[in-house]
């Protein structure tokens, strides 16, 4: 189910898996990551993880061109991080971004969660969408299996 669409931003949630799924459009690339447009997006996001308290999140970022500045960085981690500590994210997967500069600023804003502490949920990367929820939903399948 479709929650939340701007021209920049998709972030749709499957409630029968527990998953919320951002994807970024290719028109983010005319946002400055250090706008109050891009922001807006950011929060967006975290009042969906706040509304839905998702185990899982998938983020799309094959088509996201914005580089992440470290005040944008250091911002997302004070604003954004702890609602997905306080919505209980287990796992979190991107899809990667083709843009090697993006995937830097990408990597060390996961990286810097606030106090040099391991996030308190798994991290994966994969460039195929199919092998992303594979990895997600591996411990739902598992425990039904069981």
């Amino acid at each position: 189910m479709n929650v939340y669409e701007s021209q920049y931003l998709s972030i749709s949630h499957e409630k029968n898996e527990s998953l919320l799924i951002a994807t970024w459009d290719a028109s983010c690339k005319e946002l400055d990551a250090t706008g109050v447009e891009y922001k807006k997006e950011l929060l967006a996001w975290a009042e969906n993880i706040e509304k839905f308290t998702p185990n899982l999140l998938l983020v799309d970022l094959r088509d996201y061109h914005v580089v992440i500045i470290p005040e944008v960085q250091a911002w997302f981690v004070k604003e954004i991080f702890p609602s997905y500590v306080k919505a209980g994210v287990k796992k979190k997967a991107f899809l990667v971004a083709e843009d090697f500069f993006t995937q830097v600023s990408i990597q060390q804003t996961i990286d810097e969660n606030g106090e040099g502490e391991e996030a308190p949920f798994q991290t994966e990367f994969f460039e195929d969408y199919e092998k992303s929820l594979e990895w997600l939903i591996q411990d739902k399948k598992d425990a039904v299996l069981s």
